[in-house]
């Protein structure tokens, strides 16, 4: 019968083997035994040691570069979901276009995707340099962190302004704290042909950074739903905030 107590994982073994080779070896030089009955066990030994390390260091290797694809496959996930969202709803892409590209074709065929009937509404928070952290809710539930039924994620479109035109005015007086908001002083800050689209938010909140050239200046957001098959929403408010530098 085999000696039972050998471990079975390599790793309990390698510790254990090691402690027994040594009390092998002290054992054989206090009973003053042949030291050439020890050979076998020496030369098993030299091979297993170089052999284990090795295994070692690949296995770590390995897990590595897994976990270094995990996250290169999740960033790149990333970076294509909202340009592939972007496509869905641009006014100018076919469905040759999404097929050749690889993305979702509608099927027209069958009853339409409603477009998503609420707004988003977005509190925008400033504790970092140079980057606004967004938490977004829907105003049918401003409570809860879920989106809509049927809402693949928010779209965000941002434009910097100058600070003094998101400064609020009331009876002459222009305020000099975003908190005092009322009136916008330029009229057309809420058009959405002057925003820039950063991408869908999947999730809240929602991390916007800027470049240093942005600091001082006031980051304007527009945002609305979109479904999972591409239909935006309406429009949210307009919400405002400045670049901390």
């Amino acid at each position: 019968m085999g000696e039972q107590r050998i471990p079975r994982a390599d790793g309990d073994f390698a510790t254990w083997a090691e402690q027994h080779f040594e009390s092998v070896e002290k054992f054989w030089s206090v009973n003053e035994l042949d030291g050439l009955d020890l050979k076998p066990l020496e030369k098993a030994r030299a091979v297993w040691l170089p052999a284990y390390t090795k295994s070692v260091q690949a296995q770590a290797a390995l897990d590595a570069a897994l976990e270094a694809k995990r996250d290169a496959r999740a960033e790149y996930e990333s970076a294509i979901r909202p340009v592939s969202a972007f496509i869905q709803t641009f006014f100018k892409t076919t469905d040759a276009d999404r097929a050749t590209i690889g993305i979702t074709v509608r099927d027209t065929s069958g009853t339409p995707t409603k477009a998503p009937a609420t707004r988003p509404q977005v509190s925008i928070k400033l504790a970092d340099r140079l980057q606004h952290t967004l938490r977004i809710t829907d105003e049918a539930t401003p409570l809860r962190r879920a989106r809509p039924e049927g809402v693949m994620g928010c779209e965000v479109w941002m434009k910097l302004v100058e600070y003094s035109q998101t400064l609020p005015q009331r009876d002459g007086f222009v305020a000099t704290q975003p908190s005092d908001e009322r009136a916008l002083i330029d009229p057309f800050l809420g058009d959405p042909a002057t925003f820039r689209f950063l991408g869908v938010a999947t999730r809240t909140p929602h991390i916007t950074e800027f470049p240093l050239e942005a600091r001082g200046k006031s980051a304007v957001y527009m945002l609305r739903w979109v479904s999972t098959r591409g239909t935006p929403g309406p429009w949210s408010d307009i919400a405002s905030a400045t670049v901390a530098a």
